[in-house]
């Protein structure tokens, strides 16, 4: 139930095969997490699509941004869900859970003012030469 994602399976393969993360590598070491069933280093996970980010997960919670599938409907306001509880996404508790919303919202922030932005590399289109 704790966070993982693919860029986490380049630096735990390197971790288990002895070599050292290279400088700048974006994943996390998850070797402790499978090998001894220690707590997941993840906390947050942004999700993006496209340079555009689409939902932010916060523990056991995903606040979603956009229709589901569909990442050009943005939501007027963001669904959250319970992933431990409904790892299927049907139930949106946003109504409910206000307070985990703006909790969301502001650690959505704090992650974006990290971020530089630039033109997505493996999104720009080919121009055929005349």
């Amino acid at each position: 139930s704790d966070i993982g994602t693919t860029l986490d399976v380049y630096a735990t393969a390197l971790t288990l095969a002895g070599v050292g993360l290279p400088q700048g590598t974006d994943g996390l070491d998850l070797s402790e997490v499978l090998q001894a069933r220690a707590e997941g280093p993840r906390t947050e996970m942004p999700y993006y699509h496209r340079g555009n980010l689409t939902a932010y997960r916060y523990g056991q919670y995903k606040l979603q941004f956009y229709a589901d599938g569909d990442f050009k409907t943005r939501l007027a306001q963001p669904a959250l869900y319970d992933l431990h509880q409904d790892i299927s996404e049907r139930m949106d508790l946003s109504a409910q859970l206000p307070e985990v919303v703006v909790r969301i919202e502001a650690a959505v922030a704090a992650h974006q003012a990290t971020i530089q932005q630039a033109d997505p590399i493996f999104d720009r289109r080919v121009t055929p030469a005349p």
